[in-house]
This record gives structure tokens, C-alpha cells and sequence, in this order.
């Protein structure tokens, strides 16, 4: 059955979970699969960090993000990040989203690889937290492009890259705009992104 148009309007808010009659959907997740396998909750809380980058397929401009999930609540986050970063803004989104999830000051593990520009974002998280008077900080490496060992962050970097394209597709259509790389709304896609998938997805099962 065709969904109705209140369906319709409801999924158009955060196109989760994936509907095989919403043409932006299927253009962009057609793939998409209900089956995941299951994971075990560690005793500590871990976040899982990593960058991913996004642009257009003909061009060469480019967009650097972090995006970061921790593993036992499932939450994510994605942000811009700004071209000229120290690690500072990043340590504060971080921040700002371990607060939102109740683990600002809880003990957590860290798990990233060990490239030089994470470190640095790695570094002020643990000088915030420390300024907060927070739990112990645990730090782990796994090595530079093992997507086994980041399978975490790298399940919710596809994710991520799925939701924006598939917002920029329907925003585009609804707009009659051309929404590239240097748009303003960009900063909004990609933020919306981590949102609706922390609190829109619902029934599966994730990754280790």
C-alpha cells in the first residue's frame, strides 16, 4: 500500500528508518539492511572517534567532520570541523555531547586511531574533562585505516554519510537548489544527521 501523505510527511523528518517508497531513500540507501549483528555492552562507556570527509563526486573540494559514537547508549555525533582546528572546538563538541548522554564526567574509555589531528582533539577532551574534575580517561589506538578494529565508528560514519545525502537530496528537490560543499546549510545536514539517528533509530541491533 502507498503511505498516506501524513506518513509521508512524518518520515520526511528524519527519513529513518529506511522506506523502500521514498524515492530519496532508495536513491541514496538502497542497499540498506535491517540485519546487524549484535553487541555487547562494555562495563565502561566507549567512545569511538574518527574523521570522514565528504564532497562532490566531480570535484575536489572537500568537507573534514568527526564523527563519534559511544558504543553502549549508540549515540553519534557528527560536526564540521573548522578548517583552521587546534583540537579546541572539537574537545568542546565532544564535550558538550558526553554531557548530553550523561558522561561528562563519567570514567570512558577513548577508542580512535592514532592520527596526529585526533590526537589533538583527543588531548583537549582529556584537559576539559580534567578541568571538570571527571572520572579516569582511558585512551586506545588501533592502527591508522584498520577498519576491522574501528568497525564502531566506521558503521555510524556510513550511516551519517546516508542520512546527509539523503536529506540533501529531499532538501534539494523541496528547495529547487543545488546544495554544494561551500552551502551554509551544510554545518545543519551534517549536526541533523548524528541527531536523528541517536534518537530516531530504533530497532536494530550494532556492530563491534
Amino acid at each position: 500500500l502507498d503511505p498516506t501523505p501524513a506518513e509521508r510527511r512524518e518520515h520526511e523528518l528524519t527519513h529513518i528508518p529506511f522506506r523502500n517508497w521514498c524515492k530519496h531513500c532508495i536513491k541514496v540507501r538502497g542497499k540498506e539492511s535491517d540485519c546487524r549483528k549484535v553487541d555487547r555492552a562494555p562495563s565502561i562507556p566507549e567512545v569511538h572517534i574518527d574523521f570522514m570527509f565528504m564532497g562532490e563526486e566531480k570535484g575536489d573540494t572537500t568537507l573534514p567532520m568527526i564523527v563519534v559514537r559511544e558504543r553502549v547508549s549508540k549515540a553519534v555525533m557528527c560536526s564540521i570541523v573548522p578548517s583552521k582546528s587546534s583540537g579546541e572546538f572539537m574537545g568542546k563538541r565532544i564535550m558538550a555531547f558526553l554531557r548530553e548522554i550523561g558522561y561528562e564526567h563519567s570514567q570512558i574509555t577513548i577508542k580512535s586511531d592514532n592520527e596526529p589531528a585526533l590526537e589533538k582533539v583527543i588531548d583537549m577532551l582529556g584537559r576539559l574533562r580534567a578541568a571538570k574534575g571527571a572520572a579516569a580517561m582511558g585512551v586506545e589506538h588501533s592502527p591508522v585505516g584498520s577498519s576491522k578494529s574501528n568497525g564502531v565508528v566506521e558503521r555510524a560514519i556510513q550511516e551519517c554519510q546516508g542520512i546527509i545525502r539523503t536529506m540533501r537530496s529531499a532538501v534539494e528537490e523541496k528547495w529547487g537548489v543545488e546544495l554544494n560543499v561551500e552551502h551554509a546549510l551544510w554545518a545543519w545536514l551534517v549536526e541533523y544527521a548524528g541527531w536523528v539517528i541517536t534518537r530516531a533509530q530504533v530497532g536494530k541491533g550494532w556492530e563491534n
